[in-house]
């Protein structure tokens, strides 16, 4: 009889079980997998999704961008207190999460001001979309230990020259996210 038979199962059919169970008898059983993934205690999908989490094969943003498949720009713009446009900015960012990328965007626009004259007589209000950074620089939220010196950087710079950080909605945010999108190119 001419086929493909699988050597992995005494009747020649190829199944996940038995794929699992050749792994263990060629390979070695490992513990976690038998006792914590896979017992049927969660659905496939969650299961895969755990093993991939251990095995560090979730394709995340940040493996993505070392892949080469990820553009990130920063974008945003200064306007005075009856809303004129005084300055507005578009860069690419090496930053692949949005959050880094937006807190990036924040920090250059802080930083662009204060070599302006404009920056001794007026207050800047930073507007934000993207509610974890606001809550972040706001202290509202904990931010992770990876961008503990940026975030506390900002916040003690916001205060110490009277600014403040508010969210808005994204279709406020129009003109910036446009920016953005020119900086990546």
């Amino acid at each position: 009889m001419d086929g493909v038979r699988w050597k992995g199962s005494s009747d020649g059919t190829f199944s996940v079980r038995s794929l699992r169970k050749f792994i263990d008898k060629n390979h070695g059983e490992d513990p976690i997998w038998k006792d914590i993934v896979w017992r049927g205690f969660a659905p496939p999908k969650v299961e895969i999704f755990i093993w991939q989490v251990l095995r560090n094969r979730v394709p995340v943003q940040s493996e993505l961008t070392n892949r080469g498949n990820s553009k990130s720009g920063i974008g945003g713009l200064l306007r005075d207190d009856s809303g004129m446009i005084l300055m507005e900015f578009s860069e690419a960012s090496s930053l692949s999460l949005p959050a880094l990328v937006e807190l990036e965007a924040i920090n250059f626009g802080i930083s662009y001001l204060l070599t302006t004259s404009w920056s001794l007589t007026h207050r800047l209000i930073v507007e934000s979309d993207c509610k974890m950074v606001v809550d972040w620089i706001n202290g509202m939220i904990e931010h992770p230990i990876t961008v503990a010196n940026k975030v506390i950087e900002t916040a003690k710079l916001m205060f110490a020259k009277g600014m403040c950080l508010t969210l808005i909605p994204r279709c406020c945010n129009v003109l910036a996210d446009t920016l953005a999108k020119q900086g990546i190119g």
